[in-house]
């Protein structure tokens, strides 16, 4: 399930190995390493766009900052747009308003158009 981006919603990257098309995209992109905690500062992270046979088949570079218990910063690389990829965030429909009827659980969406001055973004988690 596709959702628009607006840094107010319940959203971290995905961190873990997203199959082709799991999240709207032919090419997910997750992040490998998990999100830092509060007192780490800015850290490097790989992000691996995967394939079915290779699990970081592209990888680049982001950086990610916790900033407190609620929000998190991600500077993400650029993508190339020859090629249908996108970052891939896990939303908790628990904690978002919706007003769909199914099950609720974690599910990775997909992010390309972050912010039109660059690839950083704040998210409240």
């Amino acid at each position: 399930m596709d959702k628009p981006m607006d840094g107010h919603t319940s959203l971290n990257i995905t961190t873990k190995y997203v199959s082709p098309y799991g999240c709207g995209t032919q090419i997910p992109i997750w992040m490998n390493g998990s999100i830092p905690v509060i007192g780490d500062g800015m850290v490097a992270r790989q992000a691996c766009a995967g394939t079915f046979t290779n699990t970081c088949a592209i990888a680049y570079s982001l950086k990610v900052k916790r900033c407190d218990i609620t929000t998190v910063i991600y500077c993400l690389e650029n993508l190339p747009s020859s090629i249908q990829q996108r970052y891939c965030f896990d939303y908790d429909p628990q904690t978002m308003t919706s007003t769909t009827t199914s099950t609720p659980s974690k599910s990775p969406i997909a992010q390309n158009s972050i912010s039109p001055g660059g690839r950083h973004i704040t998210v409240n988690t």
